[in-house]
């Protein structure tokens, strides 16, 4: 009995580790974002290779208001501006873009605004 216990809890941890992992390297393929900051302005570039993106919702984490704006393409350019440079300077404000992808399904990527003129900041994907 104890025996098919410690099977069953191993293999339910099996699981949830394979449900829980991915490929980063398959999704930095998929997406290409690059997001700058000039100032008061914030310019954000995204694009799908695939195409199969439906819908981007951006999230710009640390305002004194959570900045939200949907997009419908899977390639878009967009100038935010918000009338004066945050408090703490724009590394400290997290982007998120969460992405209804049509092989791919819900898809969140996240990372920071850099400088205009620096590389792009490192992108984390998290796949619910």
């Amino acid at each position: 009995m104890i025996r098919v216990m410690v099977c069953v809890a191993t293999a339910a941890l099996v699981v949830m580790f394979v449900s829980l992992s991915y490929d980063d390297t398959d999704y930095t393929s998929h997406f290409d974002v690059n997001t700058t900051y000039d100032d008061e302005i914030v310019t954000v570039q995204f694009a799908d290779k695939t195409g199969g993106t439906q819908q981007v919702s951006m999230e710009i984490q640390g305002m004194r208001e959570t900045f939200f704006r949907t997009y419908d393409s899977h390639i878009f350019t967009d100038d935010v501006h918000f009338g004066e440079p945050p408090r703490y300077g724009w590394g400290a404000h997290p982007i998120l873009f969460h992405i209804t992808h049509d092989t791919l399904g819900n898809v969140t990527l996240k990372t920071e605004f850099r400088d205009a003129g620096q590389p792009q900041a490192d992108i984390i994907f998290v796949k619910p």
